[in-house]
């Protein structure tokens, strides 16, 4: 049976979850009706801006109903209501994720700076490999120099030819690879894929993770630490466009 408190702080932390989604998407708006955007911007804000509103109507509609599930255990509604508050993350990380495969595809400064890092690799392999090497092992430099070459729009690979030309700090990069081990556990059953630690003391992010392999992914204790990090993954995005952008526009003047 579900207790009177633990309706009321359910209650209380989907509230201040939807209202922090609720300001994201009027924040979004703002941004999208300016007209001072480039296009790629405005997209990103749109998605944004949907996210946020599926988000918010899933809480509200979750909190018209959450009395009648008073004969339930409160470990299984605490474990929905979990999973609802790590909704908005998941979505956000994968339309991080398509915007980015965009990018590649549009931003020739992008495209040119992880083409020229894949060329260099590609080259140290072909000189380090014996001219008279047998089939079996001209088979393996193939592969090698063809799995370099698909990295193109691999996230790692992105993320870490970002953090090395100061696209991003260390704390971008810190957080998108911690929201890429929780988004690669959400294919396994969101079952923690190994432990994932993240925390930022000295910064803003006042929230701390710790999954242990194998642990169910979700933070019932604060509904709104999932969410600081889905801030900080638009703000990351907006960042990298804003740096393209202007690179694009100058290599066309």
């Amino acid at each position: 049976m579900l207790s009177k408190e633990f309706i009321e702080l359910q209650k209380k932390q989907l509230t201040d979850l939807g209202n922090k989604l609720d300001k994201e998407a009027r924040f979004a708006q703002q941004l999208i009706d300016s007209g001072k955007r480039p296009p790629n911007e405005v997209s990103w804000f749109r998605s944004v801006r949907l996210l946020a509103i599926h988000g918010t109507f899933q809480i509200q509609n979750f909190l018209k109903t959450l009395d009648d599930y008073q004969d339930k255990q409160e470990e299984q509604i605490g474990f929905y209501i979990g999973k609802m508050a790590i909704q908005s993350f998941l979505e956000i990380i994968n339309a991080f994720e398509q915007r980015m495969n965009k990018l590649v595809n549009s931003s020739p400064s992008l495209s040119s700076l992880l083409k020229e890092r894949i060329e260099k690799k590609v080259e140290i392999i072909t000189k380090g490999w014996k001219e008279d090497a047998n089939r079996k092992s001209r088979d393996f430099r193939d592969d090698l120099i063809k799995a370099y070459e698909r990295k193109l729009f691999e996230m790692k690979f992105i993320r870490d030819s970002l953090k090395k030309e100061g696209i991003i700090d260390k704390l971008d990069y810190k957080i998108l690879e911690f929201s890429w081990d929780i988004r690669n556990s959400m294919h396994n059953d969101f079952l923690a894929i190994k432990d994932i630690e993240f925390s930022a003391p000295g910064t803003s992010l006042n929230y701390s993770f710790a999954f242990k392999k194998g642990e169910e992914l979700y933070h019932p204790k604060d509904l709104s630490a999932f969410y600081s990090m889905t801030e900080q993954i638009i703000f990351i995005l907006h960042k990298i466009l804003q740096h393209f952008n202007k690179l694009d526009e100058e290599r066309k003047s």
